[in-house]
């Protein structure tokens, strides 16, 4: 349970922060949850591209976390960077696309 009320708490300070900047909450952020159980818990989109977004209690979540980033592929929108948020202390790379990003930096934008 405690995950799943990260998880919440993580998305409603970005809901927050975009609406503090007058910015249109509904198209740019969503999520994705096919009837397979593949899910990804935010989708941001800018600029044209789609961003994925994981959240991950974990400080070190992994590679385990873009398992559902594959799914992507199907989409017709153009794909950015992806992002684990996480309770990691630094940016880490995780592959070429796809990076570890500390839960701090959604409050640092502000």
């Amino acid at each position: 349970m405690a995950g799943a009320m990260f998880e919440n708490y993580v998305v409603s300070e970005i809901i927050k922060g975009y609406a503090n900047n007058g910015m249109d909450i509904k198209s740019r952020l969503t999520y994705y949850r096919d009837n397979n159980g593949k899910e990804i818990d935010l989708m941001i989109f800018e600029n044209g591209k789609l961003y994925p977004v994981e959240i991950k209690m974990s400080a070190d979540p992994g590679k385990k976390a873009l398992k559902n980033y594959s799914i992507l592929d199907s989409f017709q929108e153009e794909t950015g960077e992806g992002a684990v948020l996480c309770m990691s202390s630094s940016v880490i790379p995780l592959d070429e696309k796809n990076k570890l990003i500390p839960i701090k930096a959604i409050w640092c934008g502000r």
